[in-house]
């Protein structure tokens, strides 16, 4: 596992398939930038998608919910086209940790300091006002740093995802709740960064 499985989080998890008989489904849709024949079942609030298939392994890029439930989770495989697809389970692929969303206030920088690649942290916002122009931001000055933030609204789900970036503008419903996932796009870490709303009034 590269990352840590916690709520409201993304990590990528290495399946490796030791049926020899069975390879997964390798097809790849350039078009859509997907494997059209791999797909999963999942608890609530899990959200594997399948970034690289190769015959006997592949890598996962797995987003959990704010609200997904904590603990032991599986995962089950779907490989093929519908008619003849394979199914692998795979019990106990990983387990979610509980986690506390930090409090986030309008214009007062939050640091982060991403100890490992894919280290993720959570903040939430409510906001105060009945409706403003406010700016999620991740900043660093490090150079090797690619700060990002995926907006989730009230909900915490990723299926509601509002926007992956750096940087977000958005106009706020006074006392609506919004989630921001700090994590460096590109693997980073060993480098502090602030993660930051600004409003102008």
């Amino acid at each position: 596992i590269a990352g840590t499985p916690l709520q409201g989080s993304l990590f990528v998890l290495l399946l490796e398939n030791r049926d020899f008989n069975t390879p997964f489904d390798t097809t790849y849709d350039d078009g859509a930038n997907d494997y059209p024949f791999i797909s999963f079942a999942a608890p609530a609030g899990i959200w594997p998608v399948a970034v690289d298939v190769q015959p006997f392994s592949m890598l996962v890029q797995v987003m959990v919910d704010v609200t997904a439930a904590a603990g032991a989770r599986d995962l089950v495989i779907y490989s093929g086209t519908t008619a003849f697809a394979v199914l692998s389970p795979v019990p106990g692929a990983f387990s979610v940790g509980a986690r506390t969303a930090t409090t986030l206030t309008a214009n007062a920088a939050r640091t982060v300091s991403p100890a490992a690649p894919l280290d993720t942290f959570l903040f939430q916002y409510t906001a105060a006002t009945a409706t403003n122009l406010a700016t999620f931001e991740a900043t660093s000055t490090a150079a090797a740093a690619a700060p990002s933030l995926i907006l989730l609204p009230a909900s915490g789900s990723f299926a509601d995802m509002i926007d992956w970036t750096n940087a977000a503008h958005l106009y706020t419903t006074g006392g609506a709740t919004y989630y921001a996932v700090y994590l460096d796009a590109e693997w980073g870490s060993g480098y502090d960064a602030t993660v930051k709303v600004s409003v102008p009034y």
